[in-house]
């Protein structure tokens, strides 16, 4: 035990950085994949003796795997002993322990096992003396989760990777003792921090454009753990990037069949996406038969004719109302000089048979085309009058019943084209910057809505791909770089309020400091501002008020540069964190700036579609102020005024919006109102699936407990929250 250490061990010991920023510890264990010790310092351990004693192996890792590393004799004689009288097993444990002691002491006497309370308690040393891979491990999770910059969380959790060599106690898979509760506890605590890091290794890998790293990542995960569904997801997202659809289909039903054999299947959200793969790899199939290469700067608006064979049973509307779309295909050569082109028009067919199914899968896509070229040569319109365009061709329908959609289902559209277009473009042909721009620039309003609308899985699917083809022009010094960096830095907003619903908030900060930095490169202080906005937001859930306080008044430096909007929701927000730090003064100060400089119409300013802000966000802080200084009822005003400017349905809006109904309600004493507002929001947190708002209705709920400790209703309450 006392021989050098292998290779494998010295990568850990980099890795985790040996010596550098702790004194050495005197002994180092390893319980991922084979047991190992290794003395930093000389030792009396009689190794032939510690062989062949494997009761007192197993009384040291049972001791790693209790917590706080300490347990009562009793315990652990029943544990390790649970077939044998109390006395022989005792007996047994005094004979292991004596080894272990022997053991685990140093040349110089140094004892890493102690007994405490008279003898009755066993306690291991601590990480600095008596280090172990398992407990490194949960360090550096909880340090990168904590850790803002991107650079710095990327190096942590590749250290947490470099010190997972294999499987825990993976000698003593088959030990009755492994299967007890601690050891147990144990697995599951590590199995989340390993599936927490995979996720952001794949995250941070994502958005430093290293694409090919993140699958790799993803895929040597689930060979190994083949059941976690959220790294299954992460995976099918990439390869459909890719245009990998095969092997896709092949993950999705090896995991299946997995599953199956243990009596579960693939989660619901796994499900739904792997349905959109099959669509989205059907209509690229029927797509590149019939559109060999498509150019998007081919498109042209014509007053053109359809061909007989198209004018019954169509949407569109006839020729010369409105301008109909020809794109040009290219279908092959017949001379080295000399290109036969082909004009094709897109029939949509409203009413579609099982024979019709072909083509189905690509119905709303050839919409989102005439759509699109659209907006190539009307770039003024707002998304508004994109949507009012897609309801005329949707309500034209020749005799026909009308093809409808919801508004969620048009925004789900305009945000699902840039990855439909981009990959059929992709085949074979370089796409051009403009292009790439066109897209993105039409959709990125559609990615704003339908997030407030509570369409968060429909935009955390398409991100990736606005992403990877962005942040590359986004980087660069020409033509297209100011403009995409002002996309990117949109992006990376949204991408930070997704991860929050995830309560991912190291992640969610990253992207804040990503959105400003572009912003920044774009020269546009308003995006800048909004994305101070954006990390204020996200340390008010970790409750970091002195740090809220200090990003606003950094927001102050260029609040002569910005939109009145963005003016006014900056005061807002400083007037809020002055109170919650007792500045009372200031904050009605601030809050008078806020109504000062706030427009009358919000949504004509320039900052309204990443900001999302109305005077719902005046009147809310205002509420929180109130709250902040015991005046419960000039809160309430406020915050139902503030709820007039909240639409129905479960989106993050109203999920704010009701916990801040119910805490305040408490405030006022008020059992029935309390109670009515927190069923309400407990059911639309599920039904929008936000990890954030789920968590704070459990804080909520304690807060309810804590006012009506002996309410039944209070109690019966507790069934509602998500487990």
């Amino acid at each position: 035990m006392n021989e050098p250490m292998s290779r494998e061990t010295e990568s850990v010991e980099q890795a985790v950085g040996k010596g550098q920023e702790a004194p050495l510890p005197l002994l180092r264990v390893y319980l991922f994949g084979e047991f190992q010790l290794a003395w930093q310092v000389p030792s009396d351990m009689e190794e032939a003796a510690w062989d062949s004693r494997t009761s007192a192996r197993a009384l040291f890792k049972l001791l790693l795997c209790a917590p706080g590393r300490q347990a009562t004799k009793s315990a652990l004689a029943g544990i390790l002993w649970p077939e044998t009288d109390e006395e022989k097993a005792r007996e047994s444990l005094r004979s292991a322990c004596k080894v272990l002691r022997k053991v685990l002491r140093t040349a110089n006497g140094e004892e890493l096992l102690e007994q405490r309370n008279n003898g009755e308690i066993l306690k291991l040393a601590g990480q600095l003396r008596l280090w172990v891979d398992a407990d490194a491990f949960d360090d550096l999770v909880a340090q990168a989760s904590r850790t803002a910059v991107p650079e710095k969380a990327l190096a942590l959790w590749q250290q947490a990777k470099a010190v997972l060599r294999g499987e825990l106690l993976a000698d003593d898979q088959d030990a009755e003792w492994a299967g007890h509760r601690w050891v147990k506890q144990r697995r599951q605590a590590l199995w989340m921090g390993r599936c927490r890091m995979i996720r952001h290794l794949a995250d941070l890998y994502i958005q430093h454009g290293q694409i090919s790293l993140a699958e790799e990542t993803l895929e040597q995960h689930i060979v190994r753990f083949p059941t976690d569904q959220d790294a299954l997801y992460r995976l099918l997202v990439l390869l459909e990037q890719q245009r990998c659809f095969e092997q896709a289909r092949m993950l999705y039903e090896r995991t299946r069949r997995t599953l199956e054999a243990v009596g579960k299947q693939p989660a619901s959200h796994v499900r739904a996406y792997y349905e959109h793969l099959r669509k989205v790899a059907f209509s690229r199939e029927w797509l590149a038969n019939s559109l060999p290469q498509l150019r998007l700067s081919a498109m042209r608006l014509e007053p053109a004719p359809f061909p007989t064979a198209y004018t019954s049973n169509t949407l569109l509307p006839s020729a010369g109302e409105l301008p109909s779309l020809s794109i040009i295909v290219e279908q092959g050569t017949t001379t080295m000089d000399e290109a036969t082109e082909t004009t094709v028009f897109f029939p949509l067919t409203g009413e579609l048979s099982s024979k019709d199914m072909p083509v189905a899968s690509s119905v709303l896509f050839k919409i989102g085309v005439e759509l699109l070229s659209f907006v190539q040569h009307q770039q003024s319109w707002p998304l508004s009058e994109l949507m009012s365009h897609l309801e005329a061709v949707l309500g034209r329908s020749n005799g026909m019943s009308p093809m409808k959609l919801s508004r969620r289902q048009a925004l789900e559209l305009f945000v699902g084209l840039p990855a439909g277009l981009l990959g059929v473009m992709e085949l074979g042909k370089h796409i051009a910057a403009e292009e790439v721009l066109l897209l993105c620039t039409t959709s990125l309003p559609a990615c704003w809505n339908l997030f407030w609308l509570g369409g968060l899985p429909e935009v955390e699917r398409a991100l990736p791909a606005y992403f990877s083809q962005l942040l590359p022009l986004a980087q660069q010094s020409s033509l297209y770089g100011g403009n995409a960096a002002r996309l990117a830095s949109q992006m990376h907003q949204i991408a930070s309020l997704l991860v929050l619903e995830r309560e991912d908030f190291g992640t969610s900060l990253a992207h804040c400091k990503q959105a400003f930095l572009y912003g920044q490169r774009a020269g546009d202080r308003n995006l800048q501002v909004a994305a101070l906005i954006r990390q204020a937001n996200t340390l008010f859930y970790r409750k970091r008020y002195a740090q809220i306080l200090q990003t606003y008044q950094e927001a102050l430096q260029f609040i002569d540069e910005v939109s009145p909007l963005l003016r006014g929701r900056v005061y807002s927000g400083l007037g809020s964190a002055q109170a919650t730090l007792g500045q009372k003064q200031e904050a009605l100060r601030s809050l008078g700036l806020a109504h000062e400089t706030f427009p009358g119409h919000p949504e004509e300013d320039p900052g309204f579609l990443y900001t999302y802000t109305n005077h719902y966000i005046l009147f809310l802080n205002e509420a929180l102020t109130h709250l902040q200084f015991n005046q419960p009822e000039k809160a309430w005003q406020a915050i139902t005024k503030a709820g007039t400017y909240v639409p129905d349905g479960a989106s993050p809006r109203r999920m704010e919006l009701l916990n801040h109904l119910v805490i305040i309600s408490i405030a006022l004493d008020d059992l029935e109102q309390s109670c009515r507002y927190f069923e309400t929001a407990v059911a639309e947190g599920v039904a929008l699936g936000s990890d954030l708002h789920q968590d704070e209705a459990h804080h909520i709920y304690q807060q309810m407990q804590s006012t009506w400790p002996h309410e039944k209703r209070i109690k019966n309450l507790a069934e509602l929250l998500p487990r």
